[in-house]
């Protein structure tokens, strides 16, 4: 990674396909790592040109989940760090290994500091920190049809604001469910 260049976290949340169902009412909120230069360039991490890091950032995510039922939307649950690669071999899966045992260990001292995690934004911070990441990128807006980050406008939220974007995400879609049920 170029000296000029910061890792972030970039938000995504995929919201229930169907309120109203029993199988498509879950939503997922993934955090994954990125990289932005000084010019604001948002690119993904790769594993050729991100040797030289310590830590393997292709693909990793912190990931959670929610679900709606009879128009109340349940905490999050299910927290995780994990991977989504499409392909793995024997000296990628050592490096994703040896990255989630680093994160594991930095995530056990700030609960030493800190205490556990009451809920999903604190934790988040806490990934986040623990991967040496400067904030989160939210999406503000894309360019109809466009597909990759120069396409779109992102938000930069700094480390101590992470908490309350989970949480204002999650009451915006509460009060999203809100007005669905009225209009019923």
């Amino acid at each position: 990674m170029e000296k000029d260049q910061k890792i972030y976290g970039i938000f995504n949340h995929i919201k229930p396909k169907n309120i109203y169902s029993e199988w498509d009412n879950h939503g997922e909120i993934t955090i994954s790592l990125v990289k932005r230069d000084e010019a604001g360039k948002i690119r993904n991490f790769s594993d050729f040109e991100d040797q030289d890091l310590s830590l393997f950032f292709p693909d990793i995510q912190l990931r959670t989940f929610y679900t709606v039922k009879n128009h109340e939307v349940s905490e999050f649950y299910g927290w995780s760090i994990e991977y989504k690669p499409h392909a793995v071999d024997l000296p990628k899966a050592e490096k994703m290994v040896k990255t989630l045992k680093l994160i594991n260990r930095r995530l056990e001292k700030i609960a030493a500091q800190w205490g556990p995690a009451r809920y999903f934004g604190e934790y988040a911070l806490r990934f986040l920190k623990a991967t040496g990441a400067a904030g989160l990128l939210k999406l503000v807006s894309s360019r109809p049809g466009g597909w990759s980050y120069d396409d779109s406008e992102y938000r930069a939220v700094a480390l101590p604001g992470v908490p309350a974007l989970v949480s204002n995400e999650r009451t915006d879609y509460e009060d999203e469910v809100e007005k669905r049920k009225a209009a019923v």
